[in-house]
């Protein structure tokens, strides 16, 4: 397990909206989700940023429910460097599983979980790694066509 020194663009997208759901977790009556799902929007597009939003949330949720302490984010305001322990290990948990490395995404699980491997951790992580494919565009699409009421 090494350090991760440079997020890729993608992880640098994601940790703002992984902080924020972390702090709407602990801190409801703040309604970080509401920022992070404006966010991704705004980072992806409405489309592929609300869905991308959506698994970060059954994500963490399920992380949540497998760790005895909640996770260790940094605040949704800080800078994205230093990432903290817990933001790397899910970090590299997120890239294990896009490259399809069951025995390293095993070891951050476990990491993460103290020692907990439990299905829906996995099932929610693979499901966030297949939207955070590097090879699509992190751009909203922009020449999507758009509703518009006409009176």
């Amino acid at each position: 397990m090494c350090d991760i020194d440079m997020p890729s663009p993608t992880e640098q997208a994601l940790l703002p909206v992984m902080r924020r759901f972390n702090d709407a977790f602990l801190r409801p009556e703040r309604f970080g989700w509401r920022d992070a799902y404006a966010l991704a929007a705004m980072t992806w597009g409405p489309s592929r940023g609300l869905a991308i939003a959506h698994a970060v949330q059954d994500f963490l949720a399920a992380l949540m429910t497998s760790r005895p302490v909640p996770l260790r984010l940094a605040d949704p305001a800080a800078s994205i460097k230093p990432l903290g322990p817990d933001e790397q290990a899910v970090l590299r948990l997120l890239r294990a599983m896009q490259a399809d490395e069951a025995p390293a995404a095993r070891d951050e699980i476990a990491l993460l979980t103290q020692g907990r491997i439990e299905a829906a951790v996995i099932r929610t992580g693979l499901e966030l790694a297949a939207k955070l494919d590097p090879m699509l565009p992190m751009t909203p699409d922009r020449d999507r066509p758009a509703l518009e009421v006409v009176i």
